[in-house]
């Protein structure tokens, strides 16, 4: 699986350009973030009459950064795969429910949503 694109490396324009997923790499993160549960209550004074109360609230996710290499076109990965013309590391938030995509399938995905990579193709 790659993409196939117009790309442009040091002014020099790549017509069909091939887009290769090489490494991807996970992270679970926890974030706890501390929300109130219940207001502070106030007399007509001002004065507390009722703490507030708060609870921990846990958030989970899990981070994929994924390597991709960036070929003149198929057929120069495919003669030798260590000649790339340029590499970018990407960031993007995995769906880890269980109607999620595979994660290297998402990363796809999330290359095509980028403005860089809107037009390429599926190879």
């Amino acid at each position: 699986m790659g993409l196939k694109g117009k790309y442009t490396f040091k002014g020099i324009e790549l017509d069909e350009a091939y887009v290769k997923v090489k490494d991807f790499n996970c992270s679970s993160n926890i974030k706890i973030s501390v929300v109130e549960k219940t207001a502070a209550e106030f007399d007509d004074d001002g004065n507390m009459t009722k703490d507030a109360t708060h609870e921990n609230v846990e958030t989970k996710s899990v981070v994929g950064s994924f390597l991709i290499l960036i070929y003149k076109d198929k057929a120069a990965r495919d003669a030798n795969h260590q000649l790339y013309v340029s590499q970018e590391l990407h960031n993007i938030e995995v769906v880890t429910a269980e109607d999620g995509k595979n994660p290297i399938i998402q990363a796809y995905e999330s290359l095509k949503a980028m403005d860089a990579f809107k037009d390429y193709t599926d190879q």
